[in-house]
C-alpha cells in the first residue's frame, strides 16, 4: 500500500481511470457490511471507475495518512482531485457521494 502522500498522489496521477473510489472498511464493521451492497450497485453501473477496498486494520498507516477516523470511509477522486467523501452507510449519503462524483465528471 502507499507509504506516503506523494506516492499516493503519483498513483492518482498515473492511473488510467478518470475516477478512483477508495473504501476503508473492516471485516468486523457492521455498517461497512450494510454499505457494500449499495456501493457495489453504483460500481456495477459505472464499471469505468477504479475501485479499491482497503482494510482499515491491515493498512492502518495508509488510513492514518488519509486521516480516516471512522469506517466506512469512502473517498472519490476525479482526475486525481478529491471530489467527494462519505463517512456513512446510509443509502442517502452514499447516493449523494456518487452523484457528486458524476457532477465532477461532467465538468
Amino acid at each position: 500500500m502507499f507509504q506516503s502522500r506523494s506516492e499516493f498522489q503519483e498513483f492518482l496521477k498515473n492511473t488510467p481511470e478518470k475516477v478512483v473510489i477508495i473504501l476503508f472498511t473492516a471485516s468486523w464493521c457492521s455498517p461497512c457490511k450494510k454499505a457494500k451492497p449499495i456501493i457495489y450497485q453504483y460500481l456495477k453501473q459505472n464499471p469505468e471507475f477504479k475501485y479499491m477496498e482497503i482494510d482499515f486494520d491491515e493498512y492502518s498507516q495508509f488510513a492514518a495518512l488519509m486521516r480516516v477516523s471512522s469506517i466506512p470511509s469512502m473517498f472519490g477522486f476525479v482526475n486525481g482531485e478529491r471530489e467527494s467523501t462519505c463517512f456513512s452507510s446510509n443509502q442517502f449519503h452514499i447516493t449523494g457521494f456518487f452523484e457528486q462524483i458524476q457532477r465532477a465528471c461532467n465538468k
